[in-house]
């Protein structure tokens, strides 16, 4: 989630799928209507856990949305940090 990505210490890379209906739907998917393409982003539009249990065939038109990893690593300030007083040390 955004909180949560926001809410960690170093990097968060963090995509959202927002659907424009003034460029992406009226010129790439040829839906001018701003609710169309929402009901369009409902249908199309499937959470990775349920997508595991899905067939090939089944995710043909579909965008898959979730938390595809989640990694705690030492920020790159704490890295430097942890060098400056290690140096400091010396």
């Amino acid at each position: 989630s955004l909180k949560k990505g926001l809410g960690r210490n170093g990097l968060s890379y963090i995509e959202v799928f927002s659907p424009c209906p003034t460029q992406f739907g009226r010129y790439a998917l040829k839906i001018g209507d701003p609710v169309k393409l929402a009901t369009w982003t409902s249908e199309h539009t499937v959470d990775l856990k349920k997508a595991g249990t899905m067939t090939r065939d089944e995710l043909e038109d579909k965008i898959v949305v979730g938390e595809y990893a989640d990694r705690e690593r030492p920020s790159l300030v704490d890295r430097y940090n942890e060098l400056f007083e290690k140096v400091k040390r010396s």
